[in-house]
């Protein structure tokens, strides 16, 4: 304990002489359990609750089924990235938006 708590309940049992009535013994199961419990619902609020991926756009989804219709080969890698370069050109600084834009088009041609 350090100093500061030591003082705490030093000046406690001074100020309160029924404090020993107040004393409630429970078991380890029901620490632990109540433990549990905390940990579970601090970490479903922190979480918010949502099961799942997050939704991906429909227009996302859409361009992700023409270009493996446009280019059979590729696999799953290359279209990973030009999905990563739509975002680049959706969101960031205008060069790079640019630069993700040039690119999006060599990709596509």
């Amino acid at each position: 304990m350090k100093v500061a708590d030591r003082l705490l309940w030093a000046w406690l049992s001074r100020a309160w002489t029924g404090w020993r009535s107040a004393l409630v013994f429970v078991q380890p199961r029901t620490v632990i359990a109540w433990q549990r419990r905390r940990f579970r619902d601090h970490w479903a609020r922190l979480s918010n609750a949502r099961p799942g991926r997050p939704a991906v756009a429909k227009e996302v989804r859409d361009l992700i089924g023409k270009m493996s219709v446009a280019n059979p080969c590729w696999g799953s890698p290359p279209l990973y990235d030009a999905v990563a370069l739509v975002d680049a050109i959706r969101g960031g600084s205008a060069r790079a938006r640019q630069v993700a834009a040039e690119l999006f088009e060599q990709i596509l041609i």
